[in-house]
């Protein structure tokens, strides 16, 4: 039933003292779910916003208590922001600036001690015993800590070292060579390929060189170590037969050598 006109409410004069239970306060909620407001109250709440001065606001001068603020932050938790709202936000924060006694308070946040990332966030060195800052997520995600690279490898050689004093297994060697195991076939600094081959005569650490493999299946023998291959077109890892040349020794390759170099500077 509506009030009547001239009605005296019942908390008239009673500011403060008439609160709202919890579940009076979840009904409204509910209730105030899911309303939309429609485009010319939003003007007016806007307008009213706008002309109301500082003075006016209820929390002109006044700050939220501690018990407040952990609140507002527990109803926070959890709560999903649509689309929407984040492209509001966004465009509302476009083109402001901080003032300069907001940006000197930023800094003075981020200064020393005072920074959240920095509080009591020291630390000793375990190899020199030195005092480390350090900030609190480090400390707390690492066991050992050291002030640099010098003291951590000095510290990890020795009775440190996890594996220290500890043989490797048959097992772990061979998960080693199989995880270096490129194929039998690796590139040298100097630009050629070799090729896996412990058996051959002339293997050095068990590769040989390819383009000395490639001849050797050409003319059905093993290569002297004397014997030199070329390269005609000068692309080291090109070791198609075509492209190599044979040579008793190396001073006959340097011969050929000369040859082109001569051949080039008359044309």
């Amino acid at each position: 039933m509506p009030f009547q006109k001239g009605n005296i409410p019942h908390n008239k004069g009673k500011k403060g003292l008439f609160k709202h239970t919890e579940e009076s306060k979840i009904k409204m909620s509910r209730v105030r779910k899911g309303i939309k407001l429609s485009e010319e109250h939003k003007k007016k709440i806007s307008e009213i916003a706008k002309n109301r001065g500082k003075e006016k606001n209820p929390m002109f001068g006044k700050k939220h208590t501690e018990e407040t603020k952990q609140k507002i932050r527990e109803k926070a938790i959890g709560r999903e922001v649509s689309e929407e709202t984040k492209i509001k936000v966004g465009n509302a924060g476009r083109g402001r600036r901080h003032s300069e006694e907001t940006k000197k308070k930023m800094r003075l946040s981020q200064l020393g001690d005072k920074s959240h990332n920095w509080i009591n966030s020291y630390c000793q060195c375990n190899y020199c015993g030195k005092t480390i800052k350090k900030k609190l997520s480090e400390i707390n995600k690492f066991k050992n800590h050291f002030c640099n690279r010098t003291c951590r490898h000095l510290w990890m050689t020795g009775k440190n070292n996890s594996s220290f004093g500890k043989p490797l297994s048959r097992e772990h060697k061979e998960k080693i060579s199989k995880a270096n195991w490129k194929g039998g076939r690796v590139k040298h600094s100097c630009g050629y390929i070799l090729i896996s081959n412990p058996k051959h005569p002339l293997a050095v650490n068990g590769y040989v060189f390819e383009h000395r493999l490639v001849m050797e299946k050409a003319i059905g023998r093993y290569l002297k170590s004397k014997e030199v291959v070329h390269h005609i077109n000068d692309i080291r890892d090109d070791n198609r037969i075509e492209n190599l040349m044979l040579f008793k020794n190396n001073n006959k390759h340097m011969e050929h050598h000369q040859k082109l170099i001569r051949e080039n500077q008359a044309t």
